[in-house]
């Protein structure tokens, strides 16, 4: 699921429209549907750290440390898989996408706070809607909610700083 996540950004192009903005939401709606038999359905290291530290209140736990740190390296190394992908079927790095930060209109700490801000936006939509906890009921809806907590996210801030929402996803694209 983090790879395909990661993948649709670094092939879509930085902020020319909100198709690209579109598809990531899509994407990562039907990722965390069909992952989350499996994984939980975390795709996003930001989302497994809180899902860990939200467990530790709880009994049983939803998320051993191991399981955790385990998870956010797939996720990371998943990521820059699907960086080395896109470089490959695009023919070099100049064609990929990446999260950039526009400075002639923002500076680098107005887009370290929107991230923050919008992370934090889709960490609380996926602890509330779709991680397994006995205060939440469970309803189909989850992955559409996520999806389109991405999409309003990426739109809103997108032109900021990329709107990419997963530390994983920033790092793989930032530094191939």
């Amino acid at each position: 699921g983090s790879f395909y996540i990661a993948w649709i950004v670094a092939l879509t192009s930085n902020s020319e429209n909100a198709g690209g903005y579109l598809a990531l939401g899509f994407m990562t709606s039907s990722m965390v549907y069909s992952c989350r038999h499996n994984s939980g359905g975390y795709l996003n290291p930001s989302v497994t750290l809180a899902v860990y530290i939200r467990g530790l209140f709880e009994r049983p736990q939803v998320l051993k440390l191991w399981e955790c740190g385990l998870y956010m390296l797939v996720q990371v190394l998943a990521a820059f898989s699907a960086a080395g992908v896109a470089i490959y079927v695009n023919d070099g790095v100049d064609k990929i996408a990446y999260p950039t930060i526009y400075t002639e209109f923002y500076t680098e700490k107005a887009a370290l706070v929107l991230q923050m801000f919008f992370s934090f936006a889709l960490v609380i939509t996926v602890l509330h809607t779709a991680t397994n906890s006995s205060y939440i009921k469970h309803d189909d809806y989850f992955g559409f909610a996520i999806g389109c907590v991405t999409i309003g996210c990426s739109l809103s801030y997108g032109s900021v700083a990329g709107g990419a929402l997963n530390p994983g996803l920033s790092a793989a694209l930032s530094l191939v």
